[in-house]
């Protein structure tokens, strides 16, 4: 996942922490929403994601995060359905320090190397049940 984490944070000019934060939060969506052999098939063809998502559970979470991320969260348990779950997902990711702007490239640049590193089959079965990913494409 280090290939990626420093990929993505030199194309979209942020740091380490955010990118490697914002992997964690989709990681645990993927592990959370989608199918156990397809999330489990996607985080042994990327390497470290395991030891990533490992780490993320072990951390003890600090402020909460972006007020953008705190808002975003709270907005999402307010709203019902597919709307709800993509504004908790933004909320996860601005809170890992990428802006607004970066969320949508960011989920592009990760949906791609996911198909690089796993499949497109895993990853459009994985978009299927975690459409949140699909509707914040860049």
């Amino acid at each position: 996942m280090q290939e990626f984490i420093q990929m993505a944070a030199a194309k979209l000019g942020t740091s380490d922490g955010a990118a490697r934060s914002a992997v964690g939060g989709l990681l645990k969506l993927v592990r959370e929403e989608a199918s156990p052999q397809d999330a489990q098939q996607l985080m042994s063809s990327l390497p470290g994601a395991s030891q990533l998502l490992g780490a993320r559970d072990a951390s003890t979470p600090g402020d909460g995060g972006a007020i953008l991320g705190g808002a975003l969260k709270k907005a999402a348990g307010a709203a019902s359905g597919k709307l709800g779950a993509t504004l908790g997902l933004a909320g996860t990711l601005a809170g890992s320090g990428l802006n607004k702007s970066q969320i949508g490239p960011f989920v592009s640049l990760f949906v791609d190397y996911a198909k690089q590193k796993a499949g497109k089959d895993v990853v459009a079965r994985i978009l299927g049940r975690v459409p949140q990913l699909q509707q914040l494409l860049g």
